[in-house]
């Protein structure tokens, strides 16, 4: 178990791989708005497109996978982008745990290692991005929350696909706005949090089978999980004050968290 302490000198780590390649960073993360701000423009136009459509129902062939029920195309389409969604997270951020691990070894970042994840362990990463999806989606289903499909979203993520994540519930907590139905969202984003946490920068970065990651990944988060919950604390204090100033401060947060989030991998599993 890590001490307390551990979670500044991940921070400082972070902070001394992130400076290290300043502008290499900045460029990356403005890459990144661009495809998020592309990628949004192209799913909001299927979605239009494919509006009045909404009423068409499946095939009859998988009515019976539905208690006797068609869905509406539409529905489809909510899981396909959340399925999607939460595949482009996994294998991008498996880019950005590449470049950080390269930038640690005394490398340049590139380019290129923004979109190592769909290369390098793309199968592994694939299938870790299918049970996020599944688990997470099932796990909010029994509880009857709502859609959490990319709670891991610490980085590239819009508002609203955060809406269960544990920085959100812990502001809710903070601005005193708490009440049970937010304790339970907290609770659980935390609970999946400590299942996927490191899964994957160990599936990117480690030949280790999908399963295997993430039972390390939990082994790894419920043994620090203190040190881990201060670490949100801290994170959650950070991006605050990154999104003052029209957010553009969060362009030099959000690579140092990258950062730092990998500095606490290394420290987890080399201890």
């Amino acid at each position: 178990t890590l001490p307390y302490t551990a979670v500044m000198a991940w921070l400082k780590i972070g902070g001394e791989l992130f400076i290290n390649q300043f502008f290499r960073w900045i460029g990356i993360y403005l890459l990144i708005v661009l495809l998020t701000i592309v990628g949004s423009f192209v799913s909001g136009a299927l979605t239009t497109g494919l509006l009045a459509m909404s009423n068409i129902p499946l095939p009859l062939v998988l009515e019976p996978l539905f208690n006797g029920q068609l869905i509406p195309l539409m529905t489809l389409l909510v899981w396909v982008f959340g399925l999607l969604g939460t595949a482009l997270y996994t294998w991008f951020s498996a880019g950005l745990f590449i470049g950080a691990d390269q930038v640690a070894r005394g490398h340049k970042l590139q380019v290129g290692h923004l979109f190592a994840g769909f290369g390098q362990r793309f199968i592994p990463l694939t299938q870790l991005a299918v049970i996020t999806f599944v688990f997470t989606y099932a796990f909010n289903w029994l509880l009857k929350l709502p859609d959490t499909s990319l709670v891991l979203s610490n980085v590239m993520s819009p508002d609203e696909l955060m809406q269960n994540s544990p920085t959100r519930m812990l502001n809710k907590f903070l601005t005193g706005s708490i009440e049970l139905q937010t304790v339970i969202e907290l609770l659980s984003a935390l609970f999946l949090q400590l299942i996927f946490w490191f899964s994957i920068p160990l599936v990117a970065l480690t030949d280790l089978p999908v399963w295997q990651a993430l039972k390390q990944s939990l082994k790894g988060s419920v043994r620090n999980a203190l040190t881990l919950t201060g670490y949100l604390v801290a994170a959650f204090v950070v991006t605050s004050l990154g999104g003052m100033a029209l957010g553009i401060g969060l362009l030099i947060v959000l690579p140092w968290l990258t950062c730092s989030e990998y500095s606490a991998y290394r420290q987890v599993y080399t201890t």
